[in-house]
């Protein structure tokens, strides 16, 4: 689980004021924001009393000059723009922003920020297509990640990473024998299994799933909303508004997961682990009226006669177990730059390294080195890994360099790195030692060894045959 805080309260969720920012000005590089760091396109309109800008902007009806509130920085944009919809009261009804700052998810933070009806004067922006637009953001960069969930300081289970094949899956824009439903009239996630063991590509294996479907049943729209390969890769194929056919009668109150397996005993754990991931986000965020007790397996489902997902009741029921406790462990307040709780020390003064390290770029791959440690510079601690020894050695890629401020212990360059996304001290990767060797140091007398022990440097050490090892350059 990975979450943040928001260092600027607001009642509009972090996801959505960050797609905002990519929308109203591309994450402060838009010629607005250039000129005046002005990063959500908010106009100098009262109770503003700070400096303007003019700016010819794109309206309903044509684009035409007005001035736009100018900033010092761009962390006092980002400050403004979450006080701002509770700035005047007017702002804070119904008629303005009030449905968003009630609305519990980000789709309808969308919804109600954008135009109501053609030249609606009190949306946030003029483009029809503003919704559209933020719910793509928050879901094509995951930005729920950065969420805490509504009205409280509890946590969000971060949504997993998924394809989105909605345009593709069967059915498309979405029929079938049901009515659409809201998402508050789902009661139930149900679990399958799809009774084969496919081992190619999710996106294919799926598209024959639909063809047999169509062509033996009759559907005209598929089994799952979600689809997991025995990779454990993610296939989005339904809107949860949109009734598919999998489990029955009672599918205008389910919604379904599937995986590509025939058993219990042969689910990859790939799977499980995107299953489980995939379900706790779902019961956080876009189904959060459900918990743990809510999942089912197919077999569970009145009117049906199967064995899917595989699994026994005892099991079904130690999977809702574990949800519920996952669920509620994940409700607790955390120190978002630590959520694993991870045993923490302080940043030692820095202090010169053996050798100069080797400098390291974006797109390097690295190795995890030995007593490797995370690093979090806002409170400069390093965090200690419960997965040390399992992850000692592994290789992960450089995605970007951060210059150290104030060097630390023996850094002064950090990384962050790409599939783990944290971050890491220089110190602790070899390929930032690779032109560094061990060198022997000849001493002769019992009397040089005993000096040379008592005057020891740090990586400096005596073998058993009194030959004394110091770093070098190769």
């Amino acid at each position: 689980m990975r979450t943040t805080r928001a260092k600027y309260d607001s009642p509009i969720s972090v996801a959505t004021r960050l797609a905002q920012l990519i929308v109203e000005s591309q994450m402060f590089t838009s010629e607005l924001a250039l000129k005046s760091n002005n990063g959500f396109g908010i106009k100098a309109s009262a109770p503003w009393t700070g400096d303007s800008v003019p700016h010819v902007s794109g309206e309903v009806g044509g684009a035409r000059e007005s001035e736009f509130r100018k900033y010092p920085s761009h962390e006092a944009s980002i400050k403004d723009h979450a006080e701002f919809f509770t700035s005047t009261p007017f702002r804070q009804t119904d008629k303005v922003y009030g449905l968003a700052i009630k609305a519990t998810n980000y789709k309808d933070e969308a919804k109600y920020l954008a135009p109501k009806f053609k030249g609606d004067m009190y949306s946030y922006a003029g483009d029809p297509n503003y919704a559209t637009k933020l719910i793509d953001k928050v879901e094509r960069y995951n930005l729920t990640q950065y969420d805490t969930k509504k009205g409280n300081d509890t946590m969000s289970f971060p949504r997993p990473k998924m394809t989105d094949r909605r345009k593709q899956a069967l059915g498309y824009p979405g029929s079938g024998a049901y009515a659409k439903r809201s998402v508050s009239a789902i009661k139930n996630i149900v679990w399958h299994y799809t009774a084969t063991k496919h081992e190619g590509n999710g996106a294919t294996i799926i598209k024959n799933h639909e063809r047999y479907w169509r062509n033996t049943y009759g559907w005209d729209i598929g089994g799952y909303h979600y689809y997991i390969d025995r990779q454990g890769n993610i296939y989005w194929n339904y809107d949860l508004e949109i009734v598919t056919y999998g489990a029955g009668r009672l599918n205008p109150q389910l919604m379904h997961i599937s995986c590509e397996a025939s058993s219990a005993s042969n689910y990859t754990s790939a799977q499980v682990k995107a299953r489980e991931a995939l379900t706790l986000w779902l019961m956080s965020e876009p189904l959060k009226h459900l918990g743990g007790q809510d999942m089912r397996g197919h077999k569970e489902i009145p009117y049906n006669s199967t064995s899917c997902p595989g699994y026994s009741v005892a099991e079904l029921n130690q999977y809702r177990k574990d949800l519920s406790a996952k669920l509620k462990a994940g409700s607790k307040p955390v120190d978002p730059n630590n959520p694993q709780g991870m045993a923490t020390t302080p940043f030692k003064d820095y202090k010169e390294p053996r050798l100069p390290f080797d400098e390291l770029k974006k797109g390097d791959t690295v190795t995890l080195d030995t007593n490797w440690q995370w690093a979090d510079l806002t409170k400069r601690q390093l965090l200690a890994s419960p997965k040390y020894k399992e992850l000692l050695g592994t290789k992960d890629k450089i995605s970007e360099v951060i210059k150290l401020d104030k060097p630390g212990n023996h850094s002064k360059v950090a990384y962050r790195l790409e599939k783990y996304n944290s971050i890491i001290l220089e110190e602790y990767l070899e390929e930032s030692k690779r032109s560094w060797e061990l060198k022997p140091v000849e001493v002769e007398t019992p009397e040089e060894v005993k000096q040379k022990y008592e005057e020891l440097q740090e990586g400096e050490y005596i073998d058993n045959d009194g030959v004394v090892w110091v770093w070098g350059k190769k």
